[in-house]
């Protein structure tokens, strides 16, 4: 990461997206995780995009990230997920969130 324009937003955006992730997820750590992957995936993806929309990839992303780690039927193995129907999938993320 060499891009200063980057690594400023990065350091002022930090603090803001960590106290987001940590109301939304049980325990610091895993807010501290996802923020750090999520983090990773912007500097992937940040190249294709202005910087006036930084921000909002960066919360889509972000957003993105929590949904999936709150839901753990998403990450069910490839056999379970032919066996499960979509529908119930659905249903049982939707009575975890």
């Amino acid at each position: 990461m060499s891009d200063p324009k980057l690594e400023t937003f990065l350091r002022t955006i930090r603090n803001r997206v960590l106290d987001y992730a940590a109301l939304r997820l049980p325990q610091e750590e895993q807010a501290l995780d996802l923020l750090q992957e999520t983090m990773i995936d912007f500097v992937a993806a940040a190249d294709e995009y202005p910087h006036a929309a930084w921000q909002a990839l960066f919360y889509q992303i972000l957003n993105r990230r929590i949904a999936e780690d709150a839901c753990p039927f998403r990450r069910l193995p490839a056999p379970h997920a032919i066996a499960t129907s979509p529908v119930v999938v659905w249903e049982r993320c939707r009575t975890v969130a």
